[in-house]
């Protein structure tokens, strides 16, 4: 983790569920605010980082390499330290990793922390991206949107991710 790379005058894939109030942490409006303030010429307001942050991000490699053995699929990319901007929408992402797909269908599988959302099965085909989150979720139901589904959706719009 390089720290933020994404814009700050544009819509980003980690502000995305503030944005669009599924946040615990922060509202629609102070997402509208931070822009503002940023085409103002006013500095950002500063990121803090705790410690449970701290160590995800610090941990992402190593998540990431399990996820592609769980996945049965080769090492993944890791190093990106520049956005990638959507081609068409104002918006710019960070990746954690990505992985190339092998054209299998995957299912649904808790043990393994494979959770396909609001679907059973995920195909693996093409450029796969991996958000990564360390927490305690509980493997009895699907994600909160806040907990990286929609800075995924995001990730796959901008990569162009099937």
């Amino acid at each position: 983790m390089v720290g933020k790379v994404t814009p700050y005058d544009i819509l980003s894939g980690s502000i995305i569920p503030a944005y669009m109030g599924y946040s615990k942490f922060k509202m629609p409006n102070e997402c509208l605010k931070d822009a503002f303030d940023f085409v103002s010429g006013l500095a950002p307001t500063q990121f803090i980082e705790n410690e449970a942050m701290s160590w995800g991000n610090t941990l992402e490699p190593v998540v990431a390499q399990e996820a592609s053995v769980r996945l049965g699929l080769g090492n993944p990319k890791t190093a990106y330290s520049q956005a990638i901007l959507h081609k068409e929408w104002p918006l710019a992402v960070s990746l954690d990793a990505t992985l190339e797909g092998d054209g299998r269908d995957v299912f649904i599988d808790w043990d393994k922390g494979i959770i396909p959302i609001n679907q059973n099965s995920v195909k693996l085909e093409g450029l796969g991206c991996l958000e990564i989150k360390i927490t305690g979720q509980e493997a009895e139901n699907e994600p909160p949107m806040y907990r990286g589904v929609l800075q995924l959706q995001a990730q796959m719009a901008s990569t162009g991710s099937t």
